[in-house]
């Protein structure tokens, strides 16, 4: 306690904080796994049908595609850094363990990851505990945290 302040931190909601931060690293894998398609424009126009609407809309389709050639990427170019940095932030065995289990392939399960990655090979009771506390700390850290509902 520090000059008589006490930080009391509500305590949060295991599952839906871990599903939180399985949804943002499920995504952070696929932007890195799968990147952006280019769009390209069409070089021959078609016909639409503009029934009973204002027939007065420009519409400037390469200017479009090109914001979309720039702003997608780049958002996910962010979304990936901001994840990279939040799991950087963590101690050496969290790290691994994140980025054994999430970030690298699909397929990869628990028991895998701590009887082969750890060297010595972690207890399956200290492996959940050490997820549980990475997890919490990615979810405070990229702000997705659920908080255990006590006003009921």
């Amino acid at each position: 306690m520090l000059c008589g302040v006490s930080f009391d931190l509500p305590d949060l909601d295991k599952e839906a904080t871990r599903r939180n931060v399985e949804a943002v690293l499920e995504k952070y894998r696929m932007y890195k796994q799968i990147g952006y398609e280019v769009k390209e424009t069409r070089l021959t126009s078609s016909y639409t049908v503009r029934s009973h609407g204002p027939t007065n809309r420009v519409t400037d389709q390469t200017g479009e595609i090109a914001a979309d050639n720039v702003d997608i990427p780049e958002k996910m170019r962010t979304y990936c850094e901001r994840v990279e940095k939040a799991t950087q932030r963590l101690p050496e065995k969290e790290r691994q363990l994140i980025t054994e289990r999430y970030l690298k392939e699909d397929g990869v399960y628990d028991y895998q990851v701590y009887s082969f990655t750890f060297d010595p090979p972690l207890s399956e009771y200290s492996y959940y505990k050490l997820k549980w506390k990475a997890i919490s700390k990615l979810a405070i850290s990229l702000n997705v945290q659920v908080f255990v509902d006590t006003t009921s």
